[in-house]
């Protein structure tokens, strides 16, 4: 019997050592993002969503939408993909009692069975937070499926309302370590390295890169008047940025604060980061707001830990193009002299947008560029012009990636893991989780906010990348300023 037992275990391992893929390497990009510049090649991120495919508003609301098929039971298939592949995030507004079954791989047996709430709530191992959570009027789960051949999700219901499943298929060849509820040592101790990161109050620089090469720091103190220029980063030969640290946040405070952050590599042509400070750290409309895993600020410090690796030469600027001053902060560059690999990571770039949208106006774009590279984050901040309430924030966001329309979301707020904006308790306050929320929200002013950030479920491209947000609910929506940024790797030509 122990022999056999060896034999079982050995294969296991066998099989393991053979993945490409599994849980645990699905579960470390959660914490360990200093792999957050890798390309991903032979892979697509795709979602299957509820929205209505006419066109029109009904984006779960009679969840007409909402399935792929109905069973001969009354049953809801609401995903059915084959493989090799892996399901890295659920979100729904609308979670409810009814029992989910997950085939992976075997379409008869359920390899796990699960109360579709459960899901969110902690109850059902290993479904626990951060990872699974719900705020903000969304449910979210961002704990990884993965499977080799096959993933059919069930829902033993009549109904399903709002719902996104977002996922990443392979190309065939690659080996995928299937899903299973028993996690080994390994992939428990990668959950309580996640949790022990995402849940610091208080994050540094070497929280983000634990065992890696110790970082170097560039300290400057600057009196900045207006209209000036200066310096706090120059590196003449190649490496990475891991930080940066720029105190106090209330320098950049003030909806007319004019101070901006200048990022630029290797001597591009355009600076790959010039932005608004304020806007870049995630405040909303001039007040510090953002408090998420890699970018925001914290008490009166504002952080970006994002690394971005580079081939020749760096350089940072802040701008200051106001015209009161003095304004004094301190900032802080970590960086290594790890230059850049250039066949296998992307440069980190930053993509400052403002539209003033007519009722003519059916999208705000994110971001629409050729190249190859990954989508990793998009803030956004959102005002009437001359409406109560913010019935603009209807629309749905798109992502078309090598120029094919691949995830289609369900509602503005939905695309930032909430739901149902200006109802008490759901969407109606600035609210921050490690890598979404709420930035704010006024009916009275018709303001609101939102920010989301991808690890696991970063979006490859290899030769474009198209996102936007349409404006209102059937892309026409009462006129309203957008300002957005949008976070991306990429190799600019």
């Amino acid at each position: 019997m122990k022999k056999a037992k060896l034999i079982i275990l050995c294969l296991i391992m066998i099989s393991t050592a053979k993945a490409q893929v599994s849980l645990y390497s699905e579960l470390k990009s959660f914490y360990d993002i200093s792999d957050l510049p890798l390309y991903r090649s032979s892979t697509i991120e795709a979602q299957t969503s509820s929205y209505d495919r006419s066109g029109g508003n009904d984006d779960g609301f009679s969840g007409k939408y909402s399935f792929v098929r109905r069973n001969q039971d009354s049953s809801l298939v609401i995903f059915d993909q084959r493989g090799p592949g892996v399901v890295n995030r659920i979100w729904t507004a609308t979670a409810t009692q009814d029992t989910l079954d997950f085939y992976i791989d075997d379409t008869l047996h359920p390899a796990l069975r699960v109360c579709y709430l459960d899901l969110f709530t902690g109850k059902s191992f290993p479904f626990i937070a951060p990872l699974c959570d719900h705020q903000a009027g969304g449910f979210y789960c961002y704990f990884p499926i993965p499977f080799q051949k096959r993933c059919k999700i069930v829902c033993e219901a009549k109904k399903m309302q709002f719902i996104q499943i977002q996922y990443r298929f392979f190309a065939e060849g690659i080996r995928v370590q299937s899903f299973s509820t028993r996690l080994d040592a390994r992939e428990k101790r990668t959950l309580e390295d996640i949790a022990r990161l995402w849940n610091k109050n208080s994050k540094k620089q070497e929280d983000f890169y634990p065992g890696k090469t110790q970082a170097q720091v560039a300290i400057t103190t600057l009196i900045m008047q207006p209209e000036q220029i200066s310096s706090i980063f120059q590196l003449k030969q190649g490496g990475r940025i891991t930080g940066i640290e720029i105190e106090p946040a209330s320098a950049a405070s003030g909806v007319g604060n004019k101070m901006y952050i200048q990022i630029s590599w290797d001597g591009e042509t355009h600076p790959a980061v010039d932005c608004p400070m304020a806007d870049f750290f995630g405040y909303t409309f001039g007040n510090p707001s953002m408090h998420s895993l890699m970018i925001g600020t914290d008490s009166d410090k504002a952080y970006a830990y994002f690394p971005m690796p580079f081939d020749q030469s760096a350089s940072v600027y802040l701008v200051y193009k106001g015209e009161v001053g003095p304004v004094n902060c301190k900032a802080k560059i970590y960086y290594s002299t790890r230059k850049r690999e250039s066949e296998k990571e992307g440069k980190f770039y930053a993509a400052w947008k403002k539209d003033s949208l007519t009722e003519e106006d059916p999208y705000h774009i994110f971001l629409n560029i050729a190249g190859k590279g990954h989508y990793v984050g998009t803030i956004l901040q959102a005002e009437g012009l001359c409406t109560k309430g913010t019935p603009f924030f209807e629309g749905d966001d798109s992502t078309a990636t090598d120029g094919v329309f691949r995830i289609h979301g369900t509602g503005s707020e939905d695309y930032f893991n909430g739901g149902w904006y200006d109802i008490k308790g759901r969407w109606d306050t600035a609210r921050s989780m490690p890598l979404s929320g709420c930035l704010a929200y006024s009916h009275q002013l018709a303001r609101t906010g939102g920010y989301r950030f991808y690890l696991s479920d970063k979006i490859p491209f290899d030769k474009s990348i198209y996102q936007c947000i349409e404006h209102g609910r059937t892309a026409r929506g009462d006129p309203a300023l957008y300002t957005s940024v949008s976070f991306y790797y990429a190799e600019i030509k």
